[in-house]
């Protein structure tokens, strides 16, 4: 589960960046603990991030032309509806634009992408959000499942998802949401709380109603994903018993 993730001293999950690149917005209406950590968490986050060329292009499609500057406040609201607000045009842009990406990331030649923020960002939209598009209501929409819980995984594991604003890093977590298995489903619940939390936690941006919602509605949706994988595993639980009896 996440408990590689966890602080010693706390138990919490280590989801105190707020956003990437110096905040002082954010940082000024923190307590002096919060400041400390997060100086801590930025050191460094002045330096350019290389972003691949097709992870660009991924990126300024699905989080918007400016998605290296934006913090939880600048998000444009025009990207929620393009997530939500979907359909067979969509789809087909997204077949159009980028399904050679699909393919690439299909065949393992963009893993390498996980070892930078913007980069693995960009393979985890591809893996878990492009393929329900292209493929929609056929398997190969969910063939990519495993494999994108897998790099999301070692995402978390490296930290490169704390360089992230909460709203790009949710979709580093949705591949734990979207897996049939009650463990990923448990951590999905954890990993929105502690977005949902992070969000709270400053005044600044708690002040913004549409972007706190917007988590908000992403941890229930977590909650609700995880009790339909406990309902699934009670009726697997009691035949695999009896099957293992009768071994």
């Amino acid at each position: 589960m996440l408990s590689s993730l966890l602080r010693p001293s706390t138990g919490l999950l280590n989801v105190t960046r707020l956003c990437h690149r110096g905040s002082t917005a954010v940082t000024s209406v923190t307590k002096p603990s919060q400041t400390r950590a997060f100086a801590a968490l930025t050191a460094g986050a002045d330096k350019p991030l290389e972003v691949h060329h097709r992870a660009d292009s991924i990126l300024t499609f699905w989080c918007g032309e400016d998605y290296r500057q934006q913090t939880i406040s600048s998000f444009p609201s025009s990207q929620v509806n393009l997530w939500y607000g979907g359909g067979q045009a969509l789809d087909q842009e997204i077949k159009q634009k980028f399904a050679s990406d699909v393919e690439a990331a299909a065949a393992g030649r963009y893993n390498e992408w996980i070892d930078s923020s913007f980069n693995g960002l960009a393979l985890m939209i591809i893996m878990d959000q492009f393929t329900r598009n292209m493929y929609r209501n056929t398997p190969k929409a969910y063939a990519l499942d495993r494999s994108a819980v897998k790099l999301a995984r070692a995402m978390l594991a490296s930290g490169n998802d704390k360089q992230l604003i909460p709203l790009q890093r949710h979709w580093i977590y949705t591949p734990f949401q979207h897996s049939e298995l009650l463990e990923d489903q448990q951590d999905s619940v954890q990993l929105h709380e502690g977005l949902l939390k992070e969000s709270q936690e400053s005044v600044a941006l708690a002040r913004i109603a549409n972007a706190t919602g917007f988590i908000d509605a992403t941890q229930i949706t977590a909650g609700r994903h995880q009790q339909s994988a406990l309902k699934e595993t009670e009726k697997v639980l009691p035949r695999a018993n009896v099957l293992a009896a009768e071994r």
